[in-house]
């Protein structure tokens, strides 16, 4: 018996951001790629749950990759951990995940709003000294609006943050495939700035 995993050259996502906040058309890009992963996980009916810069690695191709599926958990499947508890990395969690509430793609969703936010602003959206009060955080409060840290990005990059971390799932994109489509139309109006 055997493990066989892959192994990725490169580094991970929370490491570029430590460096200070990322280009804007880089953060597209890499939020473009992490969502065309989600959204071959999605249509597998598989939910990450713990989406963090830390489960992103970027190679030396500029590729990026997904990993630690440790959390994922088949979309309309019986509960695999005891109901009402919550899993998955505080600072990342969306409102449902954090309140032990079912998830499905769209928590994925929050949770990459959360990372954009942070790799445009230099810091997350949600953060207090407590884990207890980030998570409130995360289900009752607004963050700082974006372009008060990052002044200058378009309108459809402030859109797709902004949906993104809607607290209600049903406000935020339907699918990663949606999100793919507007975060698109983002990067052709960054990189014509």
């Amino acid at each position: 018996m055997f493990i066989c995993m892959d192994y990725y050259e490169g580094e991970t996502l929370k490491n570029k951001i430590k460096r200070g906040p990322i280009k804007v058309i880089d953060a597209i890009d890499i939020t473009i790629q992490i969502c065309q992963g989600l959204s071959s996980a999605h249509d597998a009916n598989e939910i990450h749950r713990d989406i963090k810069p830390e489960n992103i690695m970027i190679t030396t191709r500029g590729e990026v990759k997904i990993v630690d599926f440790g959390l994922a958990k088949l979309a309309n499947q019986t509960q695999l951990t005891k109901s009402g508890t919550t899993l998955g990395t505080v600072a990342y969690m969306s409102p449902e995940q954090a309140t032990g509430n079912p998830v499905d793609g769209r928590s994925d969703l929050f949770t990459l709003g959360v990372i954009l936010y942070e790799m445009l602003a230099g810091v997350r959206p949600f953060e207090a000294d407590e884990s207890i009060a980030i998570l409130h955080k995360h289900v009752y409060e607004a963050p700082t609006p974006i372009e008060q840290l990052r002044p200058g990005l378009s309108g459809p990059t402030l859109h797709v943050i902004n949906v993104c971390l809607q607290k209600d799932p049903a406000r935020r994109f339907e699918t990663a495939g949606g999100l793919v489509a507007a975060i698109d139309r983002a990067l052709q109006v960054e990189g014509q700035q």
